[in-house]
């Protein structure tokens, strides 16, 4: 840190050479010329054109007469000005339609945190559960296969689909080809999908992925809102199919509850009916056979 007794002190105008006091003098008259512009642009259209019209006939009336501005260089200052005018409103107009979209994004990333989403995805964050898989098959489909992939595209495991044209749905629970006995390490899993027509062409078939969304990240590279699945997936709003509210715990507690009951009712009902019909039967065989 260096403190002010270190510094040493130069009088004003002492120990400067003629060329560094021009420099400085050129300097601030920059400055100044920059703080002049600043404050002009600052203010409204008619503001502007007031100031300029006053700057440039106090030109005009300062000019040297011998060598005065021609009418050329007076249209040219003239159209430099609205040129230079036209475009910092558009440059404004744009900034503002930036933030405007800007926050729109923003409000409309915050309204999926924490639901339920489904989305076209090819990465998947392993942590143990079983992964559920879906695609929509399309027709002209000879052969396809799902292919899961490790964070250095590596295949892992193979799963065999369906040429059936519509929604398949596949899970995989975590194991790969070389051993179907021990699941893989946890961590970050790319899908593909492997198929040709029957023209014998690659086909390109997206994957379908479900994840709720935990967190929302800005990407200044592109200026978009990504949402977070399990913290570190991001997907892009363009790419989701659809959105749900997840089911409160109180609500599955209580259909939990009520399943509980339905099954214990069936179960009276099953009894009951049981010991009726025992009854019954018992009741018919004591029946005098001369009454019957």
């Amino acid at each position: 840190m260096v403190t002010a007794a270190n510094v040493p002190l130069i009088p004003s105008g002492m120990g400067r050479t003629e060329a560094e006091l021009k420099s400085k003098t050129a300097a601030k008259e920059v400055t100044k010329d920059r703080s002049v512009l600043t404050k002009m642009l600052d203010k409204s259209r008619d503001e502007q054109y007031n100031v300029f019209m006053k700057m440039f006939l106090a030109q005009v009336k300062n000019q040297n007469p011998d060598n005065p501005m021609s009418t050329h260089e007076m249209t040219q200052s003239v159209m430099s000005f609205f040129s230079a005018a036209e475009q910092a409103q558009t440059n404004k107009l744009l900034k503002q339609g930036n933030d405007m979209r800007m926050k729109e994004q923003m409000a409309t990333a915050k309204s999926y945190l924490n639901k339920d989403i489904v989305y076209e995805g090819n990465v998947v964050r392993f942590e143990g559960d079983a992964e559920e898989i879906q695609l929509m098959m399309p027709a002209e489909v000879k052969e396809a296969e799902l292919v899961i992939l490790d964070a250095n595209q590596k295949q892992v495991k193979t799963i065999p689909l369906s040429i059936e044209p519509g929604k398949q749905t596949k899970t995989w629970d975590g194991t790969s080809d070389a051993n179907a006995e021990t699941k893989v390490a946890p961590g970050i899993y790319y899908t593909l999908v492997r198929a040709h027509n029957i023209r014998e062409k690659n086909m390109e078939i997206p994957t379908i992925l479900k994840g709720r969304v935990r967190q929302i990240s800005y990407q200044e590279e592109n200026g978009e809102f990504l949402l977070l699945v399990k913290d570190d997936i991001g997907v892009e709003v363009d790419d989701l199919i659809s959105v749900r509210k997840p089911v409160s715990e109180e609500f599955v507690g209580l259909r939990k509850n009520m399943q509980e009951q339905i099954r214990q009712y069936e179960e009276l009902t099953n009894i009951l009916k049981g010991q009726f019909q025992s009854d019954a039967s018992s009741f018919a065989n004591s029946i005098p056979e001369y009454i019957g």
